[in-house]
Parts: C-alpha cells; structure tokens; sequence
C-alpha cells in the first residue's frame, strides 16, 4: 500500500519511506556565496565583475573586453575586495549580472 513498505518496527507497525528519488538536480545560480577568486587572478574590487577561471574558481573581469551575459557570472560583494586566491563574497547570477 505504501511506497517502499518493506519491514516493520518492533511493534508490528510498517515503516513507510515515502521518499522518491528526484529527476532532477538542484543547482545554485543565484545568490551570495563565498567563492575563490583564482591565483592568477588579479586583486578583485568591491563591485567588480567576475567570470569563471578553471577549477571552479573566478577571475576578475578585465575592463577591456565587453562585458556578456556568456562571460559574467556575478559581481563582488565583499566590502574590501577580494585577493587573488582568496575566498570572498560573489553574488552569483548565471543569469547575467
């Protein structure tokens, strides 16, 4: 009757798991998330705009290239700005910043 209603607890009543498995995976695309700015990165300012750098890390978005919704990922949050290969707050928005 039940979803995965295979045993019973030490009373005789069935333990129920009503937990499915989702088809589908969260993932976070917005918001504020302390990340690591890349070694090679230079040091990123309060406000700046950032784009990914490999292993997972950001980069400073340098001022010269144009700035698209492809590249941006997000902007720095951190009141002193962010050293490179430190970790710090980037507000996250996949969507453009």
């Amino acid at each position: 009757d039940f979803a995965n209603a295979d045993t019973t607890d030490t009373w005789g009543n069935t333990i129920v798991n009503a937990q499915y498995p989702p088809n589908e995976v969260a993932v976070a695309w917005q918001g504020v998330f302390k990340l690591k700015v890349a070694a090679s990165s230079a040091t990123v300012p309060f406000g700046a705009l950032v784009k990914c750098a490999a292993n997972g890390e950001v980069t400073l978005h340098s001022t010269g290239s144009a700035a698209t919704f492809d590249v941006i990922i997000g902007r720095c949050v951190e009141p002193l700005g962010i050293v490179a290969g430190a970790r710090g707050k980037i507000n996250l928005n996949c969507a453009g910043a």
